[in-house]
């Protein structure tokens, strides 16, 4: 399962995998690039997907529990958002 999520300032998309494999969801924020990329940055790209199996450092990696946290602390934020206005901010 792969779910992108557009950021609410337009800069960004975040990646959110999980890898039932390992049991364990990614979460990666990509920025846009308005310029092409230096052979040196696709040469460590490719580097690290031999090694690691992905181009970038700086996924964070959730376990199944930590998961659930952050979405029930996300859930639980919205709701009180939405009883501070007295309306359903989200679906």
């Amino acid at each position: 399962m792969v779910e992108f999520f557009d950021c609410a300032g337009g800069c960004h998309i975040m990646r959110l995998e999980y890898d039932d494999e390992e049991d364990v969801f990614y979460l990666c924020v990509f920025g846009f690039v308005h310029s092409r990329i230096p052979w040196r940055t696709r040469f460590r790209h490719i580097w690290n997907i031999l090694r690691f199996g992905t181009p970038y450092s700086d996924h964070i990696v959730f376990s199944e529990e930590t998961a659930e946290s952050l979405a029930d602390t996300i859930k639980k934020d919205l709701k009180s958002k939405d009883n501070r206005n007295g309306e359903r901010a989200y679906g």
